[in-house]
């Protein structure tokens, strides 16, 4: 509020002047006029003042209507109305206006424009007010020089042509509603106005003049003829006026770059490589805030778009989850020709073009639409659903890769994504698979970051493969190139010199201090940037102080109509702000001409201030979870942590795992103690827990159990303990959190949580090799889970009971239960838990010797989980396949599959499988005669089931040593400590494998009783439930053990060519290891 009597700028609410004591005028709540401060009505609207500011009174945001701005003022008429007027009827009079009107009001609303009004035959169009558009003295210029060429069209049926006269002038003007409580519009007051209607007075038809501010403004894009001085009626002083003739073919470019002259070289000989070339490069410019990352990368983009290429690019956004305007989003959109606000229907309608064109599979419209950010159906949701958050990233990386390909095909591609440092763990795995894309096609990837807080070190440069990564870190410009900048503001040597020494060769820095200079006095800005943000923003006007300060809240970048409901103002306009290069325009909104005024701005602010702005920015995102809870966070507001957990399960639902744990974690951090902090610490646990961080999730769940309030909630926390608790091996921990759980459950009749209790309680007792505790403590999961109808946990009982019955040899008891466990995953859409539990019901047939149908089993597996992106299911089932097909001494065909199985399981790091594999993979070898090898990888084998864990596969790969060592000592070792481990217990594949090498050895050996022993343990291990290839390798052991001691006879013989047949009618090639084994024997003794 500015003193009438000493000018002194005083804060908003005082009453009287804080420099000279005198009282202040009251603004109109209303109209914003400046009344008397005893006055009762208002001056300008006649309105109450009491009733209009004491309903304006909560509106804290709210400023005086209307603000002085620079606006262009067009006024156009029709020549010689009048003559027309007076020879035509009234009704042609009329049709001539409205279609005048029309043309005028379409063209200026076009060129981004507003009609003020019609008066008679003229029109008063704006530009620059309510909106400004950067550019409003060429758009006025441009649609006057339109209207002057299709006017004339108007003049068909007339008695005579038409012409109009246009007058243009630019200036600062009183923008703001006007009028009395009768009738109010908005419009503007000043001399531009004035003078805009004096240049149509003087100018002919067909002729436009325009004001000299237009013309500086605009000469660059516009030719003109100079008109000369003219004295205009009611102006005081003579003006220059000019005639526009025609728009230039092409405008000059901005400043040229300063400097950087051998960084720029550097990157023309990478765009040139990459032209003339087959492959690309990812550049990284590094540099601290203002250094000129951004102005070099828009010279690159410069460069390769005027050498033929394609350019992109997209923003990391430092704040929230701006939806639509995500780098990855943003650049996926483009390279599918779509614009960064497509809306959901023509974003799908491309996706299906692409699919209807073979050019996209179709499960990748899943990973498209997750990439476009468009929410699944129905029914692809729970596909996705099944997806685990490996599987998912996978493929979005391999569409992203795939259409950064197809693009480069057609020209080569520049992809630029701007301030990396602020990327999100996806945002940079598809980084990387874009630099990795740049290796196999003509694209240049190049991204900026500042060099604190850089996120693409060494382990991103491994996921970005093997192309090349060229860092440029910005140095500070050199004082004469700095010199050569300020020369563009100012002439004044020793400001200048002053500005360049305390810039330190920052880019930014200096241009503040020099756009400021016709304010500014000798030592007046400290060197820090808040200084530097500070004197800038001290000299805006206090609405425009107050605005910047609000969009300070709002992040690095927002649109205007966020700004706008911020400071509850629809037609606020940053024209002031981008003119000061506070602010700049981008395709999307607004942006902060820098991050280092938008930190000074919002360090400048009060905390109440910032609680106030956070306040309001939460109620502007309340359709948006995860930037209402970070305003709220902000805001102080007790409403945070509730806004958090909502924001985390709205984006687990969306797959976004990472970004979930990290806001609820938050909210936890923020939650009071009691029901709040219960459930928050309760979702953070299941978060963790399904991240499969056990650590984590044992926290998050304690702390669940210090803020549980009764019963119910004190057995969800126990039962999350033992799950996390399981997870880290902790198994006595987790059967006593157990032990208290299983009571708490009981008493409330939970048969939900008994479900849980008795499923985790049965997969600890399965560690530890107790069969017959596992299998009651699954019998009891599958009968709470039917007590409360729950599909998921009769699912996760019925495989824990298969698993169980799958450990103690029970191979058909197995089978019935993964039989009726993937009936029931197929009847509720549990895809996930389905695949792998079909995979075991192929492995329960290898024992009855359905060969066939497990490979059926098997390889339907694969193709689901292929199509659900779950890559362990997917390796699963491959080594699966192969290992029925070594079991069925089908070697030729394993050999095709296990070293696929084997690279999988090793990206994977599923080392426990890639144990098995190995030993497959040695059993092919040993029967391609490559015996050293063979050893070779079942050595490997051994060493990694020793320090997985020697249970799950330890007798087979040691049967298979003693098999395969060349020393009979190392033979006997290896059999004494397999048969040592079955023992003690192990799961139940070894007791077949195992005794199955042992009868081969002794077989060789001519050990005869030794073949009987193995023979004989099988048979009895599998008694209880006898299976088809057990019986089939037992007896032909002992057969030809009897025949090697001279003991067979005929019935011997015949028994076991009836073996030996019926293994050949189904493909089984019983004999194979046995003859692969002697036959690397002789080789060896040969």
């Amino acid at each position: 509020m500015r003193c009438a009597g000493c000018e002194h700028e005083n804060r908003d609410g005082r009453k009287f002047c804080a420099s000279c004591g005198s009282a202040l005028p009251e603004l109109c709540g209303d109209c914003g006029f400046a009344n008397e401060a005893a006055a009762r009505f208002c001056g300008g609207c006649g309105r109450g003042l009491v009733e209009i500011n004491a309903g304006a009174k909560g509106t804290a945001l709210a400023e005086p209507e209307g603000d002085r701005r620079p606006v262009t003022v067009l006024f156009c008429d029709l020549v010689g109305y009048t003559r027309l007027s007076s020879v035509l009827d009234p009704e042609e009079v009329h049709a001539l206006l409205e279609r005048f009107f029309a043309l005028v009001d379409a063209t200026v609303d076009r060129f981004g424009g507003t009609i003020d009004k019609h008066i008679g035959d003229a029109a008063m169009g704006l530009f620059g007010a309510p909106l400004a558009r950067g550019n409003d003295a060429e758009r006025a210029v441009r649609a006057a020089l339109e209207i002057q060429a299709s006017v004339p069209a108007l003049a068909s049926g007339l008695p005579s042509t038409l012409a109009v006269h246009i007058g243009i002038a630019a200036g600062e003007v009183m923008a703001s509603s006007v009028g009395s409580q009768h009738h109010r519009r908005y419009t503007v007051t000043g001399e531009a106005a004035n003078v805009a209607a004096r240049l149509l007075d003087r100018a002919t038809g067909g002729e436009t003049l325009v004001s000299d501010a237009v013309y500086q403004a605009t000469n660059h894009v516009v030719m003109y003829e100079a008109v000369g001085p003219l004295a205009l009626k009611g102006v005081e002083n003579r003006i220059k006026a000019w005639r526009p003739t025609a728009m230039r073919s092409a405008a000059p470019d901005v400043h040229a770059l300063v400097g950087r002259r051998s960084e720029l070289g550097q990157l023309r000989a990478v765009l040139d490589a990459c032209i003339n070339g087959s492959s690309g490069t990812t550049l990284l410019i590094r540099g601290e805030a203002g250094i000129g990352k951004t102005r070099l990368m828009d010279e690159l983009q410069s460069v390769a778009a005027k050498s033929g290429m394609t350019c992109t690019a997209g923003f990391v956004l430092d704040f929230g989850t701006a939806r639509g305007h995500g780098a990855v989003r943003t650049v996926v959109a483009s390279l599918l020709g779509l614009g960064a606000n497509t809306t959901v229907d023509v974003a799908e309608s491309a996706i299906e073009k692409l699919q209807q064109e073979s050019q996209l599979r179709q499960d990748d419209a899943l990973y498209l639409q997750d990439l476009l950010e468009i929410r699944h159906s129905d029914a692809t949701r729970k596909l996705y659903e099944a997806m685990d958050s490996a599987a998912r990233t996978h493929g979005k990386e391999r569409v992203v890769t795939a259409l950064v390909k197809s693009a480069a095909d057609r020209r080569p591609l520049l992809i630029a994504v701007e301030d990396v440092h602020w990327a999100d763990p996806d945002t940079l795995s598809l980084l990387a698979a874009v630099s990795r894309a740049t290796a196999l096609s003509r694209t240049v990837l190049v991204m900026t970051s500042r060099l604190e807080g850089d996120k693409l070190d060494g382990h991103w440069r491994s996921m970005a493969g093997e192309g090349t990564v060229v860092t440029i870190d910005l140095a500070p410009l050199s004082p004469e190139d700095a010199r050569s900048i300020a020369r563009r503001f100012i002439d004044v040597s020793t400001f200048a010199d002053q500005c360049v020494e305390r810039a330190g060769g920052n880019p930014l820095f200096l241009e503040q201090l020099l756009r400021g200079a016709g304010d500014l006095t000798d030592g007046r800005l400290p060197a820090s940037i808040q200084s530097v943000v500070l004197a800038r923003t001290d000299l805006l006007s206090p609405h425009d102080r107050r605005a910047i300060q609000a969009a300070s809240v709002l992040g690095q970048r927002f649109n205007l109509p966020q700004l706008r409901t911020l400071l509850q103002e629809p037609h606020f306009v940053c024209d002031t702000l981008v003119r000061n290069v506070l602010l700049r325009p981008t395709r999307d909104g607004l942006s902060f001409a820098h991050a280092l005024v938008r930190e000074g701005v919002y360090g400048s602010l009060t905390n109440a201030r910032k609680r106030e702005l956070h306040a309001a920015a939460a109620a502007i995102f309340a359709d948006d979870p995860v930037l209402r809870a970070e305003h709220l966070d902000r805001a102080g507001d007790a409403a945070a942590p509730r806004a958090y957990f909502a924001a985390a399960r709205m984006q687990a639902s969306l797959f976004r795992h990472d970004q979930a744990i990290n806001l609820a974690a938050r909210g936890l951090s923020l939650a009071s103690r009691g029901r709040e902090g219960f459930e928050l610490a309760i979702l953070l646990g299941d978060l963790q827990q399904d991240a499969g961080r056990g650590t984590e999730a044992l926290d998050a769940y304690l702390r669940a159990l210090s803020e549980s309030a009764d019963e119910a909630d004190r057995c969800r926390a126990l039962i999350g303990c033992a799950a996390s608790n399981r997870l880290t091996a902790r198994l006595d921990n987790a059967l006593s959190a157990l032990a208290e759980a299983e009571p708490l459950a009981s008493s409330r009749d939970d048969n939900r949580a008994l479900a849980e209790i008795h499923y985790i309680r049965g997969n600890l007792h399965f560690a530890r090799g107790q069969l017959v505790e596992c299998r009651s403590e699954h019998e009891l999961a599958l009968q709470a889970a039917r007590g409360v109808d729950s599909p998921e946990w009769q699912a996760r009982a019925l495989s824990g009971l298969a698993d169980a019955q799958y450990m103690d040899c029970r191979m058909a008891t197995a089978l019935r239960h993964f039989v009726d466990c993937v009936d029931l995953c197929e009847a509720h859409g549990l895809t996930r838990i389905g695949v792998p539990n079909r995979v075991m019901m192929g492995h329960c047939r290898i024992y009855t010797c359905a060969f066939d149908l497990a490979l059926e089993d098997m390889r339907t597996a694969m193709e689901v989980a292929v199509r659900i992106g779950n890559r362990h299911a997917e390796m699963f089932a491959i080594h699966s396949i192969g290992f029925c097909l070594t079991a069925a001494g089908r070697y030729s065909e394993a050999d095709k599959v296990q070293p696929q199985a084997l690279e999988l399981a090793r990206t994977l790091k599923a080392r426990r499988y890639e144990a098995v594999i190995l030993c497959h993979c040695a059993e092919v070898a040993l029967a391609k005669g490559l015996r050293g090898e063979a050893l070779a990888l079942a050595r490997r084998g051994r060493d990694i089931s020793e320090e997985t864990g020697p249970g799950f596969v330890g007798p087979i790969v040691l049967g298979l040593l003693a098999l395969l060592e060349e020393q009979r000592s190392d033979q006997e070792a290896a059999l004494g400590a397999a048969e040592g481990l079955l023992e003690r217990g192990s799961v139940g594949h070894n007791h077949f494998w195992f005794r199955r090498y042992g009868i081969e050895r002794a077989l060789l050996l001519e050990d005869w009783n030794e073949v009987d022993r193995h023979a004989d343990a099988l048979l009895v291990r599998m008694a209880e439930e006898p299976l088809i290839y057990a019986s089939w390798v037992a007896q032909r052991g002992k057969m030809l053990a009897r025949r090697g001691r001279g003991e067979a006879g005929e019935t011997d013989e015949s028994a076991l060519n009836l073996v030996l047949a019926a293994a050949t009618e189904i493909d089984m090639r019983i004999d194979a290891l046995g003859a692969s084994l002697r036959r690397a024997t002789t080789a060896r003794l040969s």
